[in-house]
């Protein structure tokens, strides 16, 4: 039997090194194959669970109109005014929070808290004085005081036989048909998630 040389013990060390090598390669390439395939598989998921983004609303257009008369013509304007957009809890509430926030983006207000008569809050767009609005209007609002502070406005609504405060902080007044459109979009809100 023939002792094996030192070159050739390398030169089979050497090979054995390499098919460990490309084995190892080859998992790796495995792997990273399926890892993409599951994150390309999660990051579709979260894009379908992802709630809306917000949505920017164009400024009300001018155009102009061009009619012919007997005197010649005449130019007039017209402005169209895009319609508020609907709110639906599946699509614009992924919880109660981003809800709230999102029904402060269509009604143009700056933050919208609700709370029992007693103070306690309900829900909020998470504005920093959301408690203490609960309490110090609830309370006026119980004892018939009115709340004279400017930017803020108060509501009062009921969801499931239960009485509720609502405190709105804006620049502007809510008309009473926003105001009727902006309580029932608060009870499918609370609907979806109480």
């Amino acid at each position: 039997m023939e002792a094996i040389t030192f070159d050739l013990f390398l030169l089979i060390t050497g090979l054995i090194l390499v098919c460990i090598i490309l084995f190892l390669s080859l998992v790796s390439v495995i792997y990273t194959v399926r890892l993409a395939y599951k994150m390309d598989t999660l990051t579709k998921m979260i894009d379908i669970i992802r709630p809306v983004p917000k949505v920017e609303y164009p400024i009300p257009s001018v155009e102009k109109k061009v009619e012919s008369g007997d005197s010649g013509i005449s130019a007039k304007e017209t402005v169209s005014v895009p319609e508020i957009p609907k709110f639906d809890p599946v699509r614009d509430a992924p919880d109660i929070p981003s809800g709230m926030q999102r029904l402060c983006e269509i009604y143009g207000i700056e933050s919208l808290t609700l709370s029992t008569p007693d103070g306690l809050v309900v829900a909020s767009t998470g504005h920093p004085l959301a408690g203490d609005d609960a309490a110090r209007v609830s309370y006026a609002s119980m004892t018939g005081n009115p709340v004279n502070e400017s930017g803020v406005s108060v509501f009062h609504t009921e969801y499931k036989g239960n009485d509720l405060v609502g405190i709105i902080r804006g620049n502007k007044e809510i008309p009473e048909d926003l105001l009727g459109e902006l309580k029932k979009d608060i009870s499918s809100l609370l609907e979806r998630w109480i």
